[in-house]
């Protein structure tokens, strides 16, 4: 008798877990979320006009495929109608990057590796 009903609770343990692990998930993705809006808004504060711009650009040129570098050049001149430097958009994007604004990432393009960056600010 006792083993039929520890066989009945059985699944507790695991929906105890399951619920647990989801709460942790949660909890994540809106500490995560919090971080960038508030790294977002800091960065608004103080940043330059060509700092938006970048970031600016890196959204533009995701929603048209993938943000390399040539393509957030390019966007920034459609944005700006000037041209930036690779270095000084790349020094740009690092400080965005280490604000937690964008991410680098590497992905494959005809089975070759190529260097992309994502936005992480809610919006822009």
């Amino acid at each position: 008798m006792a083993a039929l009903a520890s066989a009945e609770y059985a699944y507790v343990p695991a929906a105890i877990t399951a619920a647990s692990l989801a709460a942790l998930m949660v909890l994540g993705s809106a500490r995560a979320y919090a971080r960038r809006r508030r790294n977002l808004s800091l960065f608004n504060k103080r940043s330059l006009e060509e700092e938006r711009n970048v970031l600016r650009a890196v959204s533009l040129a995701n929603k048209g495929g993938k943000a390399t570098g040539k393509a957030v050049a390019a966007s920034y001149q459609r944005l700006t109608g000037e041209q930036i430097q690779p270095d000084r958009l790349f020094e740009k994007l690092h400080e965005a990057e280490e604000a937690g604004l964008v991410e680098r990432a590497i992905t494959s393009r005809e089975d070759e590796p190529i260097l992309v960056w994502k936005t992480q600010s809610p919006t822009l």
